[in-house]
């Protein structure tokens, strides 16, 4: 293998396995960057077939990983999935983004003694980004990432990037939610308009990025209404739903509407539009 095969196999962000299913994102409210051309050698090395999901422990096993992936023999065609890291250590929304990702990605969990990322940036994308940068950093592989804000309209827009702390920096989801309802204390229904913004972005290691958003318009309800979900699920009624709080809906109902699954079909989308 010459050096720069050596090179395109340690960085190679490719999976193998041919997927041909189109994603429809026609109905969903979603901007999309792609910030960078990628032009990859028609032999470049690709990994092979691997479950969706890969169980791994520590950064040496992802560079272990990574290494046999990448020069495994071709029996598949050059052109598959994509390994991704995923950058948060939420577990409720890594279980969101592997529904939505579903086989379009091979998605590989966020190495446990990677340490808690700083999340001080001003606005969404620039969360993301550090998140994304911080996994690419410590594992040597491209990272998915994402930042939610709830953005109110009586508030200001608050709490926008400070949503997930929304009641102080150690607040629970109750917590956020019960100051949510204090803040909305009287406030007609009708002026309770809200929208959930989703920043999803992915990072290689040699600095590319693509980076898209998604969207979903709706109102905060006056009590909580509790089923599934997690988060602000219980107060958030989506606007083209049918006045069912997220946390009423089933999984796939609830991706259908929701800012994450909107972003995240959208990426799916992008990275399929790549130059093959």
């Amino acid at each position: 293998m010459s050096d720069d095969e050596e090179e395109l196999a340690a960085l190679d962000p490719w999976g193998s396995e041919s997927d041909d299913a189109e994603h429809d994102s026609d109905d969903d409210t979603a901007e999309l960057v792609i910030p960078a051309e990628f032009d990859l050698p028609d032999d470049a090395p690709r990994p092979t077939q691997t479950p969706s999901i890969v169980d791994v422990d520590d950064v040496d096993e992802l560079d272990e990983f990574a290494e046999e992936d990448a020069t495994a023999p071709q029996d598949e065609p050059l052109w598959g999935r994509l390994t991704l890291v995923c950058a948060s250590a939420n577990p409720d929304k890594v279980e969101e983004i592997a529904h939505i990702l579903g086989d379009s990605v091979i998605l590989l969990p966020r190495p446990p003694e990677v340490p808690d990322i700083v999340e001080d940036g001003d606005t969404l994308e620039h969360n993301a980004r550090l998140k994304a940068r911080a996994i690419c950093e410590a594992t040597g592989l491209p990272a998915v990432s994402d930042d939610t804000g709830l953005e109110v309209d009586a508030l200001g827009g608050l709490p926008g990037v400070n949503t997930a702390y929304f009641a102080g920096p150690t607040a629970t989801h109750a917590d956020n939610r019960r100051k949510m309802l204090i803040e909305l204390d009287g406030v007609p229904y009708e002026q309770r308009t809200a929208r959930f913004r989703t920043v999803a972005m992915v990072c290689w290691p040699d600095g590319r990025e693509l980076i898209v958003e998604g969207f979903c318009d709706g109102y905060l309800l006056d009590e909580e209404r509790f089923g599934r979900g997690w988060g602000y699920d219980p107060l958030f009624v989506p606007a083209d739903g049918d006045g069912r709080a997220f946390s009423e809906m089933s999984e796939e109902e609830k991706h259908d509407r929701s800012h994450r699954g909107r972003a995240f079909r959208a990426l799916i989308a992008a990275l399929d539009s790549l130059p093959r």
